[in-house]
């Protein structure tokens, strides 16, 4: 390559062509170090096709949680790798807002950040369910909500466990159920209401004389029987006036939809 770059002992016209080449060569050299990342494309339908893949928030502020993962961008019917797992996101790209409008993980890491974020939660249920109700409360709803998003087989097993720390902490202290249902939330959401009746589900089963596994299975089920209703928006679920035909059809739905999920 020195060879190459090297000046001969021309003069005139030819100096100037040769200059103009070495330039050339040098810019190509220059783009080659400093280009865009080369992106490692895969088809729709073959490697990463479009079922396989879950979009995610670009806010810089949670970009962090997807270090650990291969984000993939989406351009013309293809899935480019924009960041390999274990790398970080380019600050100067998200500073400048210059990252894809688009970004994606694949599902299965997806199921396992939504499986990680459920027994992460469940840890800190099972520390704040006696010594700050409102705070363990708030976290069963986001449980709910968190492994509702992504409500297949091997996520909602988590959900089991969330029964089990909460089934454990009231069989040890009743108390621990009548203060949680004391706990009073502005904001009435799906996710609360599944929390608040799993929460009676407990309290009957236990009163009637219930095992602690049909406990369990009690709990199972006051969370999920209205699991149909996750997708419908909140603003219709909550909506303080007579809904519209459209609007009321599509909460009709919510329990042949549950089943689809459930099955």
């Amino acid at each position: 390559m020195r060879g190459l770059l090297s000046k001969p002992k021309l003069s005139g016209h030819f100096e100037k062509r040769h200059q103009e080449s070495v330039d050339l060569i040098h810019g190509m050299l220059f783009a080659t170090i400093w280009v865009e990342p080369v992106f490692e494309l895969a088809r729709e339908g073959d490697l990463m096709a479009t079922g396989e893949m879950y979009e995610i928030s670009g806010d810089p502020n949670i970009l962090d949680k997807y270090i650990d993962f291969d984000v993939y961008y989406k351009n013309e019917g293809y899935y480019g790798l924009y960041k390999k797992k274990g790398t970080v996101f380019d600050p100067s790209r998200i500073k400048t807002g210059k990252l894809p409008e688009q970004l994606f993980i694949s599902l299965k890491d997806r199921i396992h950040l939504v499986r990680a974020q459920t027994r992460r939660l469940n840890q800190q249920i099972a520390l704040e369910l006696k010594a700050d109700p409102v705070k363990a409360k708030e976290r069963l709803s986001e449980v709910v909500s968190v492994t509702l998003s992504e409500p297949r087989n091997e996520v909602l097993v988590d959900m089991k466990e969330t029964i089990g720390v909460v089934v454990g902490e009231y069989l040890d202290s009743p108390d621990v159920l009548k203060n949680l249902i004391k706990v009073s939330v502005k904001d009435y959401t799906t996710q609360l209401h599944l929390t608040n009746v799993m929460l009676f589900s407990l309290g009957y089963a236990h009163h009637a004389g219930y095992s602690e596994e049909d406990l369990r299975l009690f709990g199972l089920i006051g969370l999920l029987h209205d699991v149909g209703k996750i997708d419908i928006p909140n603003e219709i679920l909550t909506a303080p006036r007579k809904l519209t035909k459209e609007e009321f059809d599509q909460v009709k739905k919510h329990s042949q939809k549950g089943w689809k999920i459930l099955k």
